[in-house]
Order: structure tokens, then sequence, then C-alpha cells
């Protein structure tokens, strides 16, 4: 083999190692949004949707009951944004920010009657635990966002 040869051959190998890495930056986040109201209220058996992270729920709010008002699920493409209504006039817009290490890095904004209250960034892993964001207090208890990627 001469020496145009391997250096064609190195360039085919530079190449090929370098196409899953420019792949993996343009990545997809499969991002699933719930709303949860915690409240001290009435007692009520716990929803089955929210039996797996109830246990956290509790001594991170203490709160003793919480309720599921909405969720959804979305496939979000890096540099993209999705706005989706999770109910009781509460919406949450979501921006693939990019991934960093093995991190999706997500812009993530919170509306209440077509109102802005705040922005926040979490980098979420995926098929990682979820994220709880606090959302406003009402005069019973506390809006709750969770955000998990999948």
């Amino acid at each position: 083999m001469n020496w145009q040869t391997s250096l064609i051959f190195a360039f085919l190998v530079c190449v090929a190692l370098a196409t899953p890495a420019m792949s993996a930056a343009e990545s997809t986040a499969s991002i699933e949004a719930k709303l949860i109201y915690g409240t001290n209220a009435e007692d009520q058996p716990t929803e089955e949707q929210l039996k797996d992270i109830e246990p956290r729920l509790k001594p991170d709010f203490g709160y003793r009951n919480y309720r599921l008002l909405g969720e959804k699920i979305f496939k979000l493409k890096e540099g993209n944004e999705e706005k989706c209504e999770l109910g009781h006039q509460i919406e949450v817009s979501i921006k693939h920010n990019g991934t960093k290490k093995q991190f999706q890095v997500l812009g993530v904004n919170l509306y209440h009657q077509n109102k802005w209250l705040f922005f926040i960034e979490v980098s979420v892993q995926q098929k990682s635990k979820p994220i709880f964001i606090k959302g406003p207090f009402t005069k019973d208890g506390l809006v709750i966002i969770m955000l998990t990627a999948k």
C-alpha cells in the first residue's frame, strides 16, 4: 500500500468515526410532562399514575395528597420548541437547547392563563428519575411540573 492509499484510507476512517458524533449532535428527546397538584385538603387514595412518584413527592413538597391534572408525551428535536397545554389553563413551553455529555438541556417556560410565570433551564438524562419544578401556590396547595426524558 502506497502513502496516497494510506492517506485516503485514514481519511475514510476519520469520516466514518465522525459520522455517529455528528448525528448525535442532532439528538431527539422524548419528553413526558405532568401537571400535579399537591394539597392537604380532603384525603383521597393515590392515583395509579402517581404511585411510582408519590414517595418522592411527599418528602420534597410536604403535602398529603397529590392529583394528576394533566400529562403530555412528545418528541423534541434539538433546537425545536414545543408548547403543550397541561390543563387548568397551565401551559408549558419546552425548548431543546442541546445535549451536553449524556444530558438533554431543556429551557422551560411556564404560563398560566397565557401569562408568563417563569423560565428555568434543566438538564435531564435519558431514562432518569423525574425532575420536579415547583409551580405557583394556590389557596389549598401547590402546582408541580414533572419532567422526564424517556
